[in-house]
C-alpha cells in the first residue's frame, strides 16, 4: 500500500492527469485546478449515464497514471 499524503495526491492529480486530459480534449472537457467538467450540454435524461461514464474514464486514467508512477 502506498503511503501518500492526501494533499500531495490531490496536487498530483490536478497537475498531471486531469490537466493533461483537459488540455488534450479539443475543448470537450475542462479542468480549472479544482473542478473537472464537460463543456457541452447534455440532455437531462442522459446526465446520470454520462456522469457514470465520465467517472469510469477518470478512475481509469488515474489508475493508469499512478500505476506508471509506482
Amino acid at each position: 500500500m502506498w503511503d501518500y499524503d492526501e494533499g500531495k495526491v490531490a496536487r498530483l492529480i490536478a497537475q498531471m492527469p486531469m490537466t493533461k486530459w483537459a488540455n488534450s480534449s479539443k475543448g470537450f472537457v475542462s479542468f480549472d485546478g479544482e473542478q473537472f467538467g464537460l463543456t457541452f450540454e447534455i440532455e437531462d435524461s442522459s446526465c446520470e449515464k454520462v456522469f457514470e461514464w465520465t467517472k469510469e474514464v477518470c478512475e481509469y486514467r488515474l489508475h493508469r497514471y499512478f500505476e506508471r508512477k509506482g
